[in-house]
């Protein structure tokens, strides 16, 4: 399970587009909140990327 998560990480990290970014984040910050993974501060890593492309403007 752990792999998976780390695997789902690091995909939805190379995804670009903002819209997906934002859509997909919360499921993310969720999975991470179960399954830490193997890198430290993966959550917090994942939380930030959502923040930022939060921030962003839409369009």
């Amino acid at each position: 399970m752990e792999a998976a998560a780390d695997r789902a990480h690091h995909l939805w990290d190379r995804v670009r587009d903002a819209e997906t970014v934002r859509a997909l984040g919360p499921a993310m910050i969720a999975l991470r909140r179960q399954v830490p993974g193997r890198q430290r501060g993966a959550l917090s890593l994942a939380q930030r990327r959502l923040e930022q492309f939060h921030s962003q403007h839409v369009g």
